[in-house]
């Protein structure tokens, strides 16, 4: 858009004739009465003006080349304005170019017929028109291959030329953001037909468009290869990293060491420590089943156990229920968001007063060496709280005291292996809006545990894995 993409040539016919041929174009259009007489828009003034241009170029608005319309709905309680055949008028709404990646469309979900088109504000366009959604959201952009009608939610352009369509195309995916920026609304933002047409644009001369058209279009093409081949890449690595947790909390990522002390003696360190508490009621029993060996998903190495999450943990909790009152700074309040990024984040969060966290804690208190899990939303996400920043935390974060926190990093590690999701899979409760566990399913979930030196060896083996993925991921994507 600036004239810097290919080179210019002295042989081009300047802008300044191009929108006089424009402007000649318009005159036989309303001769024809194919469009009526179009409003004068005001000269583009040099405060308008977004950067330097070369000099065959000029500043226009995008009402002189081209009529800037808008769409319609047939009112859809009556059928005979709809049509099921494919030989109906296609019409738009803004959710037919969502995740929509292509420069033309042809149709979108629905088609409406000609009475529907008649009885509505919808307009039947020409092919070559530039689509463009003007709400809900800003900035979808097309080219219709065929005649084609909208809804109300776009703002699209009929050039004058109709060369021009493909130029049009890239410069409202280049302004579109910034349209979207500057709008306006109450129930959504949205821009004006006045406002579309009223937008300035650099117009170069039509050769050099068809040049910056053909080098932005095979640009684009390596673009998308790129994302392609990074998004294969991520997926790979997603995979790698998946694996790696499989292998580490089976036994087969480093080898078993046979002067390893075995978990069972941890285990049953636990078991008495634990009951001793219940019975001074220090903590309260954590209920949980016995693992019957039907539910066993593999064998363990020598030393290893399986035990239910309930039979190592002091507490399985979640957040306060309810939205407690947000202050401006105080002690920081904590949600999913906060570890959605694999750390806990507190970068963005929310506050409650010293009073109220003091009252949350009474019932669920995070503390250096439990493990936070997501409950609601995106199921599972675990991070080990590793420093004692004191914070509270939201219902949608479940929290896992464990009894012997030396465990904390090994337990952070299972609850994020393929092994732990299969069970969450199995006891997740899919609602309208959201996913989530039931916490008294938490207690019965099954963990494997090595010996105390053998979950060292592992964890240290991953982190090594792990950060040279991460190193190997920053190679392969862009930097913004």
């Amino acid at each position: 858009m600036r004239g810097m993409l290919v080179p210019q040539n002295k042989n081009d016919e300047d802008a300044l004739k191009l929108k006089a041929k424009i402007d000649h174009a318009i005159e036989g259009l309303i001769a024809k009465k194919v469009i009526k007489r179009t409003p004068h828009f005001p000269s583009v003034n040099d405060e308008e003006i977004l950067f330097e241009i070369p000099e065959t170029w000029i500043w226009v608005r995008l009402g002189e080349i081209g009529q800037v319309i808008g769409g319609g709905t047939p009112k859809t309680k009556i059928k005979e304005y709809w049509s099921d055949s494919d030989e109906g008028i296609p019409w738009l709404t803004p959710a037919d170019l969502s995740g929509y990646n292509g420069m033309y469309i042809s149709r979108g979900r629905r088609n409406i017929t000609q009475l529907g088109l008649e009885k509505s504000s919808a307009t039947l366009m020409p092919k070559g028109s530039v689509l463009f959604s003007s709400r809900a959201p800003i900035g979808y952009v097309a080219i219709s291959e065929n005649e084609i009608s909208t809804n109300q939610g776009f703002k699209s352009v009929v050039p004058h030329l109709l060369e021009m369509s493909q130029f049009i195309y890239y410069f409202l995916l280049y302004i579109g953001e910034k349209i979207n920026e500057e709008a306006t609304g109450t129930t959504f933002k949205e821009i004006s037909g006045k406002g579309l047409s009223l937008q300035v644009m650099p117009l170069p001369p039509l050769e050099e468009q068809k040049r910056i058209v053909d080098k932005t279009s095979h640009l684009f093409e390596l673009c998308d290869q790129w994302d392609n081949e990074v998004g294969y890449q991520q997926k790979t690595l997603s995979r790698l990293r998946n694996k790696i947790l499989d292998d580490a909390v089976r036994g087969l990522i480093v080898p078993q060491n046979e002067v390893d002390k075995p978990a069972s003696g941890l285990l049953d360190n636990i078991r008495e420590q634990k009951e001793q508490l219940i019975n001074s009621g220090q903590v309260k029993k954590v209920n949980s089943e016995p693992i019957d060996n039907s539910e066993i998903p593999y064998d363990l190495p020598h030393g290893w156990e399986w035990v239910r999450l309930g039979d190592i943990a002091s507490q399985i909790t979640d957040g306060v229920h309810k939205t407690p009152n947000y202050i401006e700074e105080g002690v920081p309040f904590l949600s999913v968001k906060n570890i959605s990024k694999g750390f806990l984040d507190f970068s963005d969060t929310k506050f409650v007063s010293q009073e109220e966290h003091e009252e949350m804690i009474k019932r669920c208190n995070p503390e250096k060496g439990d493990i936070l899990f997501c409950r609601i939303g995106t199921l599972g996400k675990a991070i080990a709280i590793k420093e004692g920043k004191e914070f509270s935390i939201f219902v949608s974060l479940g929290l896992l005291k464990l009894m012997d926190k030396s465990l904390s990093n090994f337990i952070e590690m299972v609850m994020k292996s393929p092994m732990f999701y299969k069970q969450i899979d199995q006891v997740k409760v899919t609602g309208s809006h959201t996913d989530k566990i039931n916490l008294r399913d938490v207690p019965n979930f099954m963990i494997p545990i090595p010996p105390i030196e053998e979950q060292k060896r592992i964890i240290r083996k991953v982190e090594k894995l792990f950060s040279e993925l991460y190193e190997f991921e920053k190679s392969i994507v862009i930097p913004k």
